[in-house]
């Protein structure tokens, strides 16, 4: 994945670099009436380039299961427009070609999401009994999130199939 953000990155780079020396030495007004097509090509290209570094690096190593895609879903879209962070980055994108700012935005807007994700996971914990923890009431049932399919060991969240069988006498 980190290649893949990383190609993305040097695309945009290509294509802010383009936009940004064809607005140094063309007028605006000119770009959009002699240089339309190739302009307006430019601007799609880079607008869709963005679009998927931006949801990339927001949405980087998050894994929902498959049953909370819609609520989750709907929460990142809630989140996104409430942040109104998508103007800055098209902002730091169109009119300063600034990929720095777009990177420190677009962690903004991933912390702004992990934060509710954070609150919607927790309205949806499970308590999973192990056989060790009916057998020893000292041993705690192991916290499950059925959104992100882990349990919470060892003060992290680690995968459910990654989780020893004796995940509660720890």
């Amino acid at each position: 994945m980190e290649q893949d953000i990383l190609a993305i990155r040097a695309r945009l780079e290509n294509l802010t670099g383009t936009l940004r020396r064809n607005r140094e030495h063309i007028p605006l007004e000119v770009l959009k009436t002699k240089y339309k097509k190739g302009y307006e090509a430019l601007s799609r290209d880079l607008s869709l380039t963005a679009s998927g570094y931006v949801t990339r690096k927001v949405l980087h190593g998050i894994q929902i299961h498959r049953d909370y895609q819609q609520p989750v879903t709907q929460l990142v879209r809630r989140v996104t427009e409430q942040s109104q962070l998508l103007v800055q980055l098209s902002h730091a994108i169109f009119e300063k070609q600034d990929l720095e700012e777009c990177d420190r935005l677009a962690e903004q807007l991933r912390q702004k999401l992990l934060d509710e994700l954070e609150i919607f996971c927790l309205q949806h914990i499970s308590l999973v009994l192990t056989e060790e923890c009916l057998e020893n009431p000292q041993i705690p049932p192991l916290l499950y999130s059925p959104v992100i399919g882990c349990g919470y060991l060892e003060n992290k969240w680690i995968p459910l199939t990654h989780v020893p069988p004796s995940a509660g006498s720890s």
